[in-house]
């Protein structure tokens, strides 16, 4: 829940800082021109561009330190967690392979992880029994 509300949090601070901007508005020429215009939208372009990616690099650091993305230096605390690709290759199977699977338990995350318990749980089930004649 506090994840929503931090994300909504750094929502509307953008929206304050474009609110910001609109009232700095420089005074409109006597003529506007096609060149006068478009050199205007590519300054508001670049402007609300540095921002945005501002405000995604505040939400990504603030969710890595809040622990909601694993970080690659988090991992090695679970060893017992893999990352989907890890998953995969513990399994012999392809990455695509494992995604399609709803049989597998998984911990819905970026990116998903996969307890070696449950993997190896689901291979006793799954692995093959030959008929004896």
């Amino acid at each position: 829940m506090s994840t929503m509300t931090d994300s909504m949090a750094m929502a509307s601070k953008l929206l304050v800082v474009m609110d910001e901007r609109r009232k700095e508005r420089p005074r409109l020429p006597d003529v506007i021109t096609p060149e006068w215009l478009e050199e205007r939208l590519h300054q508001f372009a670049t402007s609300l561009q540095f921002e945005v990616a501002a405000v995604v690099d505040t939400v990504i650091k603030h969710r890595l330190t809040q622990g909601m993305v694993p970080a690659k230096e988090q991992r090695s605390a679970t060893p017992d967690l893999l990352t989907t690709e890890e998953a995969a290759s513990y399994l012999h199977k392809s990455t695509s392979w494992l995604l399609k699977r709803h049989d597998i338990p998984y911990i819905k995350g970026i990116p998903n992880h996969y307890r070696k318990q449950d993997l190896d749980a689901w291979l006793q089930r799954n692995r093959f029994k030959p008929r004896v004649a």
